[in-house]
């Protein structure tokens, strides 16, 4: 099978994947968001961001399996012994540091709440070397297998308990059901099974490059997560939840529309090695693929903020409506900045990259420190503002390390902006218009229907050739 029709049907399983993962999600979100309420919810967050900077060093460590694209069961199951016994260690810690932790920002709530959330750890590092191996073959089928179960189980634990009264531990018990479900599907669907085996000497390679990814997804960390640390240092919970709620909205729109096409373009590129050319066509793709796909998803939630937030989470996260229209400018840099993160792992200049991002989120927090002043809105604004820098700088390293041009690639977006544009303007039209309705539901369908009718109508006016191209080879290849 060739590269390109591995991408595709990748993409298509991922889609499906990250489509059911998170509409069933995103449903049970919103249900517990309008009970627990904003500040609930800023508790949570700075329990998931503790998971999150837990579950970075295992996520990290098994990169090497598909860029050096490992099989051999001496490195396998040497790598998957030490970083299950690293997982179960950093639940531990994550269980006994609860206390000071809460101690740091004052809420006394949070030393149970983190406790509650302390198996995901050791769950998650039981997943890593089989999802490794599923993502380096692309056969995506089995993804979408375990997050229809996953999502299913974490959603009915998750409903069960917030209307029985369990509040912010809803969350908790939602997510480890979640990630209970993944390793029991991962388990039976994986032909991988780890040998009593475990020689240090077989991972020193593997460990070197895993520990570069580690660094970066470190850094990563410290660019999401910092804004909930400063916020809640100085602002308190209501703030981290009217932040955490931005970011996962946002979140779900990346993971659920774009994320399947940038999953598969690490894989491909890796495999593909030396074949300039081929990479070459591959990234000009992806671009315009990206774009053609965020730029309106971004347009409309700025102009649609203020009707969808209170009508799907409820009135007391209106607040939140300027902040989400701002942030959701970064999921189009997310989609930029993951190409490029992707084109230099496949390159192994992981390193490289970590320099750079070194820098970048340095600037990013210690803006954040001084922004936090100002209030929640400032840091939002800050935080968009270092992603487009980011943008810059990765671009320029892609051209220096990896030796790709992204000229042709940035000029695919000239039409999906336009379009974007366009789109924009005449949904802003329509809101000055006496013909906008008073039910919240009618005008948010209309608001969506009319601003896909206006991005397509411009968008294919423009770039019929092109979309005519990329739907025939979308064609041959699923």
């Amino acid at each position: 099978m060739s590269i390109k029709k591995k991408m595709a049907k990748g993409a298509f399983w991922l889609f499906l994947e990250k489509g059911a993962q998170q509409i069933s999600s995103f449903v049970v979100f919103a249900v517990i968001a309008r009970i627990i309420g904003p500040s609930e919810y800023g508790l949570v967050a700075l329990c998931t961001m503790v998971m999150m900077l837990m579950n970075n060093v295992t996520l990290g460590l098994v990169d090497a399996i598909i860029s050096m694209r490992i099989r051999d069961e001496e490195r396998l199951s040497s790598l998957f012994f030490m970083i299950s016994g690293l997982g179960f260690a950093l639940s531990l810690l994550s269980f006994f540091l609860a206390q000071p932790f809460a101690l740091l920002f004052e809420y006394e709530r949070l030393a149970p709440l983190l406790q509650a959330f302390s198996p995901l750890p050791f769950l998650f590092s039981l997943a890593a070397v089989p999802t490794a191996l599923i993502t380096a073959t692309m056969d995506f089928r089995i993804f979408t297998i375990r997050t229809f179960f996953a999502a299913l189980a974490g959603g009915i634990a998750g409903i069960w308990a917030v209307l029985n009264g369990f509040g912010a531990f809803s969350l908790a018990l939602q997510q480890i059901t979640a990630q209970g479900a993944i390793l029991i599907v991962l388990w039976f669907t994986s032909s991988w099974r780890p040998r009593l085996i475990f020689k240090t000497k077989a991972m020193a390679d593997m460990l070197r490059l895993g520990l570069a990814q580690t660094g970066t997804l470190f850094v990563s960390f410290l660019d999401t997560q910092s804004p909930r640390f400063i916020l809640g240092l100085f602002l308190g919970p209501l703030a981290v939840g009217y932040y955490a709620f931005v970011a996962r909205v946002c979140g779900a729109i990346q993971d659920g529309i774009i994320q399947p096409v940038l999953t598969v373009i690490y894989p491909a590129l890796a495999e593909l090695d030396d074949d300039h050319a081929q990479k070459k066509v591959i990234v000009k793709q992806t671009f315009f693929v990206a774009g053609l796909i965020m730029i309106p998803v971004v347009g409309g939630m700025i102009l649609t903020a203020d009707v969808f937030i209170p009508f799907l989470f409820g009135k007391q996260w209106e607040d939140s409506a300027l902040a989400m229209q701002i942030f959701a400018l970064t999921s189009f840099t997310f989609a930029i900045n993951t190409i490029l993160r992707s084109i230099l792992r496949a390159c192994r200049q992981t390193a490289a990259y970590l320099r750079a991002q070194t820098m970048v989120v340095t600037i990013g927090v210690l803006g954040s420190f001084a922004a936090v002043a100002y209030g929640f809105e400032a840091v939002v604004i800050w935080k968009t503002i270092v992603t487009f820098l980011a943008l810059i700088s990765y671009s320029l390293l892609v051209r220096k390390r990896a030796r790709l041009s992204l000229k042709e690639g940035y000029k695919t977006l000239a039409s999906p902006l336009f379009s974007g544009l366009v789109m924009m303007i005449g949904l802003w039209l329509f809101t000055q218009s006496p013909l906008v309705p008073s039910a919240a539901f009618f005008n948010l369908v209309i608001m969506v229907v009319l601003g896909a009718f206006i991005y397509g109508g411009v968008l294919v006016l423009s770039e019929r050739k092109r979309l005519k191209s990329l739907l025939k080879k979308i064609r041959q290849r699923v």
